[in-house]
């Protein structure tokens, strides 16, 4: 779009917040105590790193997510996707050995072999359990872009270590990336349940 980043690089996480709130507290029909965020793939990863900084933000919604930073979308992807106070993330590099499947556009295999560098996978992991609200994760078990199923099962299994006191849930939807655009029925479901009401 116009006056947008042309690549995910570095993208400011205070800027994004800035502009929700501002947004929120400027427009009569938004209550600004009330703030849910959605992203599906790069914004599943988006509002996942958004929600575990700013506690203002009382629901998430991932679609097919990544559970940790991943790299720029850039042609050398030698940066971080995100950054906060001008200061990037954390992520997984890309090794010269997932080249070959970036080349073949074999992209979940690519993700697998970056998540074999499992020191830079803890360094990178999002903090999700310093979300203060509610979060549904809804993943593809057939991804072929990266493997959603598995780390929203890591996500889980890091809310559960350490005693995520939110409501939770994981939804695995059989099919592709795209699949889980086709559910948005249990996304409204969970905003009807565990966000509205509360």
């Amino acid at each position: 779009m116009e006056n947008t980043p042309k690549y995910l690089d570095r993208i400011s996480l205070n800027a994004i917040h800035d502009s929700i709130i501002n947004i929120a507290n400027n427009n009569p029909k938004i209550n600004n105590t009330k703030i849910a965020v959605i992203g599906g793939s790069k914004g599943g990863e988006l509002v996942l790193n958004l929600a575990s900084h700013y506690n203002d933000i009382d629901a998430v919604i991932a679609i097919v997510p990544s559970h940790a930073n991943f790299p720029s979308t850039t042609v050398n992807a030698s940066t971080s996707s995100w950054s906060l106070k001008d200061k990037e993330l954390p992520f997984i590099p890309m090794p010269w050995k997932a080249v070959p499947s970036v080349l073949k556009r074999e992209m979940s295999n690519a993700y697998k072999i970056m998540l074999e560098n499992k020191v830079a996978e803890d360094k990178a992991s999002i903090a999700v359990e310093k979300i203060n609200g509610n979060l549904l994760l809804i993943s593809a078990t057939q991804d072929e872009l990266w493997p959603s199923t598995l780390m929203s099962n890591k996500i889980i299994n890091r809310l559960k270590v350490n005693n995520f006191n939110n409501y939770y849930e994981h939804i695995p939807i059989e099919g592709g990336h795209t699949e889980p655009l086709k559910h948005f029925d249990k996304v409204f479901q969970f905003l009807e349940e565990h966000f509205k009401t509360n």
